[in-house]
């Protein structure tokens, strides 16, 4: 089983983070012209949590701690990778 790390810990569909990265973000994208982007879900992981960037790492005990959720990437395929290291996972809906 391969696993990734995420702050946001389940999946969402695709033409929801499209939406943020391309018009909140400012974000490049791929071409999704061949997938049905409402039966897609998405999630942006690292895959080595020694590896985050920065803003994703948290203190133990500190108030402002934001935990690393271990996310299944079974039957998904990385199609993305940003600046910073996190890779975009997709998958059919519901993880077929």
């Amino acid at each position: 089983m391969s696993i990734g790390f995420s702050t946001c810990g389940q999946w969402a569909p695709l033409q929801d983070l499209k939406e943020i990265e391309i018009e909140d973000r400012g974000n490049r994208w791929f071409n999704d012209s061949n997938l049905d982007l409402e039966n897609t879900e998405a999630i942006w992981v690292v895959l080595d949590p020694q590896n985050a960037p920065e803003y994703l790492n948290f203190t133990v005990g500190s108030e402002t701690e934001e935990y690393l959720f271990k996310i299944d990437l079974t039957e998904a395929t990385p199609i993305l990778k940003d600046e910073d290291g996190r890779v975009l996972f997709i998958r059919k809906k519901g993880g077929e």
